[in-house]
């Protein structure tokens, strides 16, 4: 059985990516494929949320593995067909955490006699959202180096707790 998705972004009027996966995929492959496709930093945090039909989040699938005793379930270990049964069934799809940016994705196809295949796009229209990028990292920094860096204030002083107006 395969899903079919349409895939819209609220920023940009003229995107839709309609793709097609097997019911089977977990949502980490369903993750890594709009990674790939939409070209986003395989090293972000993203993560699914079930929403109903006004959009509003209801269940979290995230990437990192979190305790499932917090209602969060880890991307690996959910396969699609377990949370989407129907036509209509919706999903956002975080990919950009400080921003809280996110694609809409909507079950338009249900395809019980199609072979179980891997994902595959089926349209590709208009500009693909652009994920804000995080900072590169330079591995030779010591904390001595970010310690010595002149965007800090060494100057910061804290007040006794007795002092504020609480």
């Amino acid at each position: 059985m395969t899903y079919t998705f349409r895939i819209l972004f609220n920023e940009e009027e003229d995107f839709l990516l309609e793709l097609k996966i097997g019911s089977t995929k977990n949502f980490l492959e369903l993750n890594s494929y709009l990674q790939m496709v939409l070209k986003f930093d395989k090293r972000q945090m993203t993560s699914f949320y079930l929403t109903n039909n006004e959009w509003e989040k209801e269940l979290e699938i995230t990437l990192m593995d979190i305790d499932d005793d917090l209602g969060i379930l880890n991307m690996e270990n959910c396969i699609l067909g377990d949370y989407l049964a129907k036509t209509g069934d919706r999903l956002l799809y975080i990919f950009d955490f400080f921003e809280e940016r996110a694609l809409n994705l909507e079950l338009i196809v249900i395809d019980e006699t199609d072979e179980e295949t891997d994902a595959e796009i089926l349209k590709l229209e208009g500009k693909a959202p652009e994920q804000n990028q995080l900072p590169e990292i330079n591995p030779d920094l010591s904390f001595e180096d970010l310690k010595d860096d002149d965007t800090y204030d060494d100057e910061i002083s804290f007040e006794s707790i007795d002092d504020l107006d609480i």
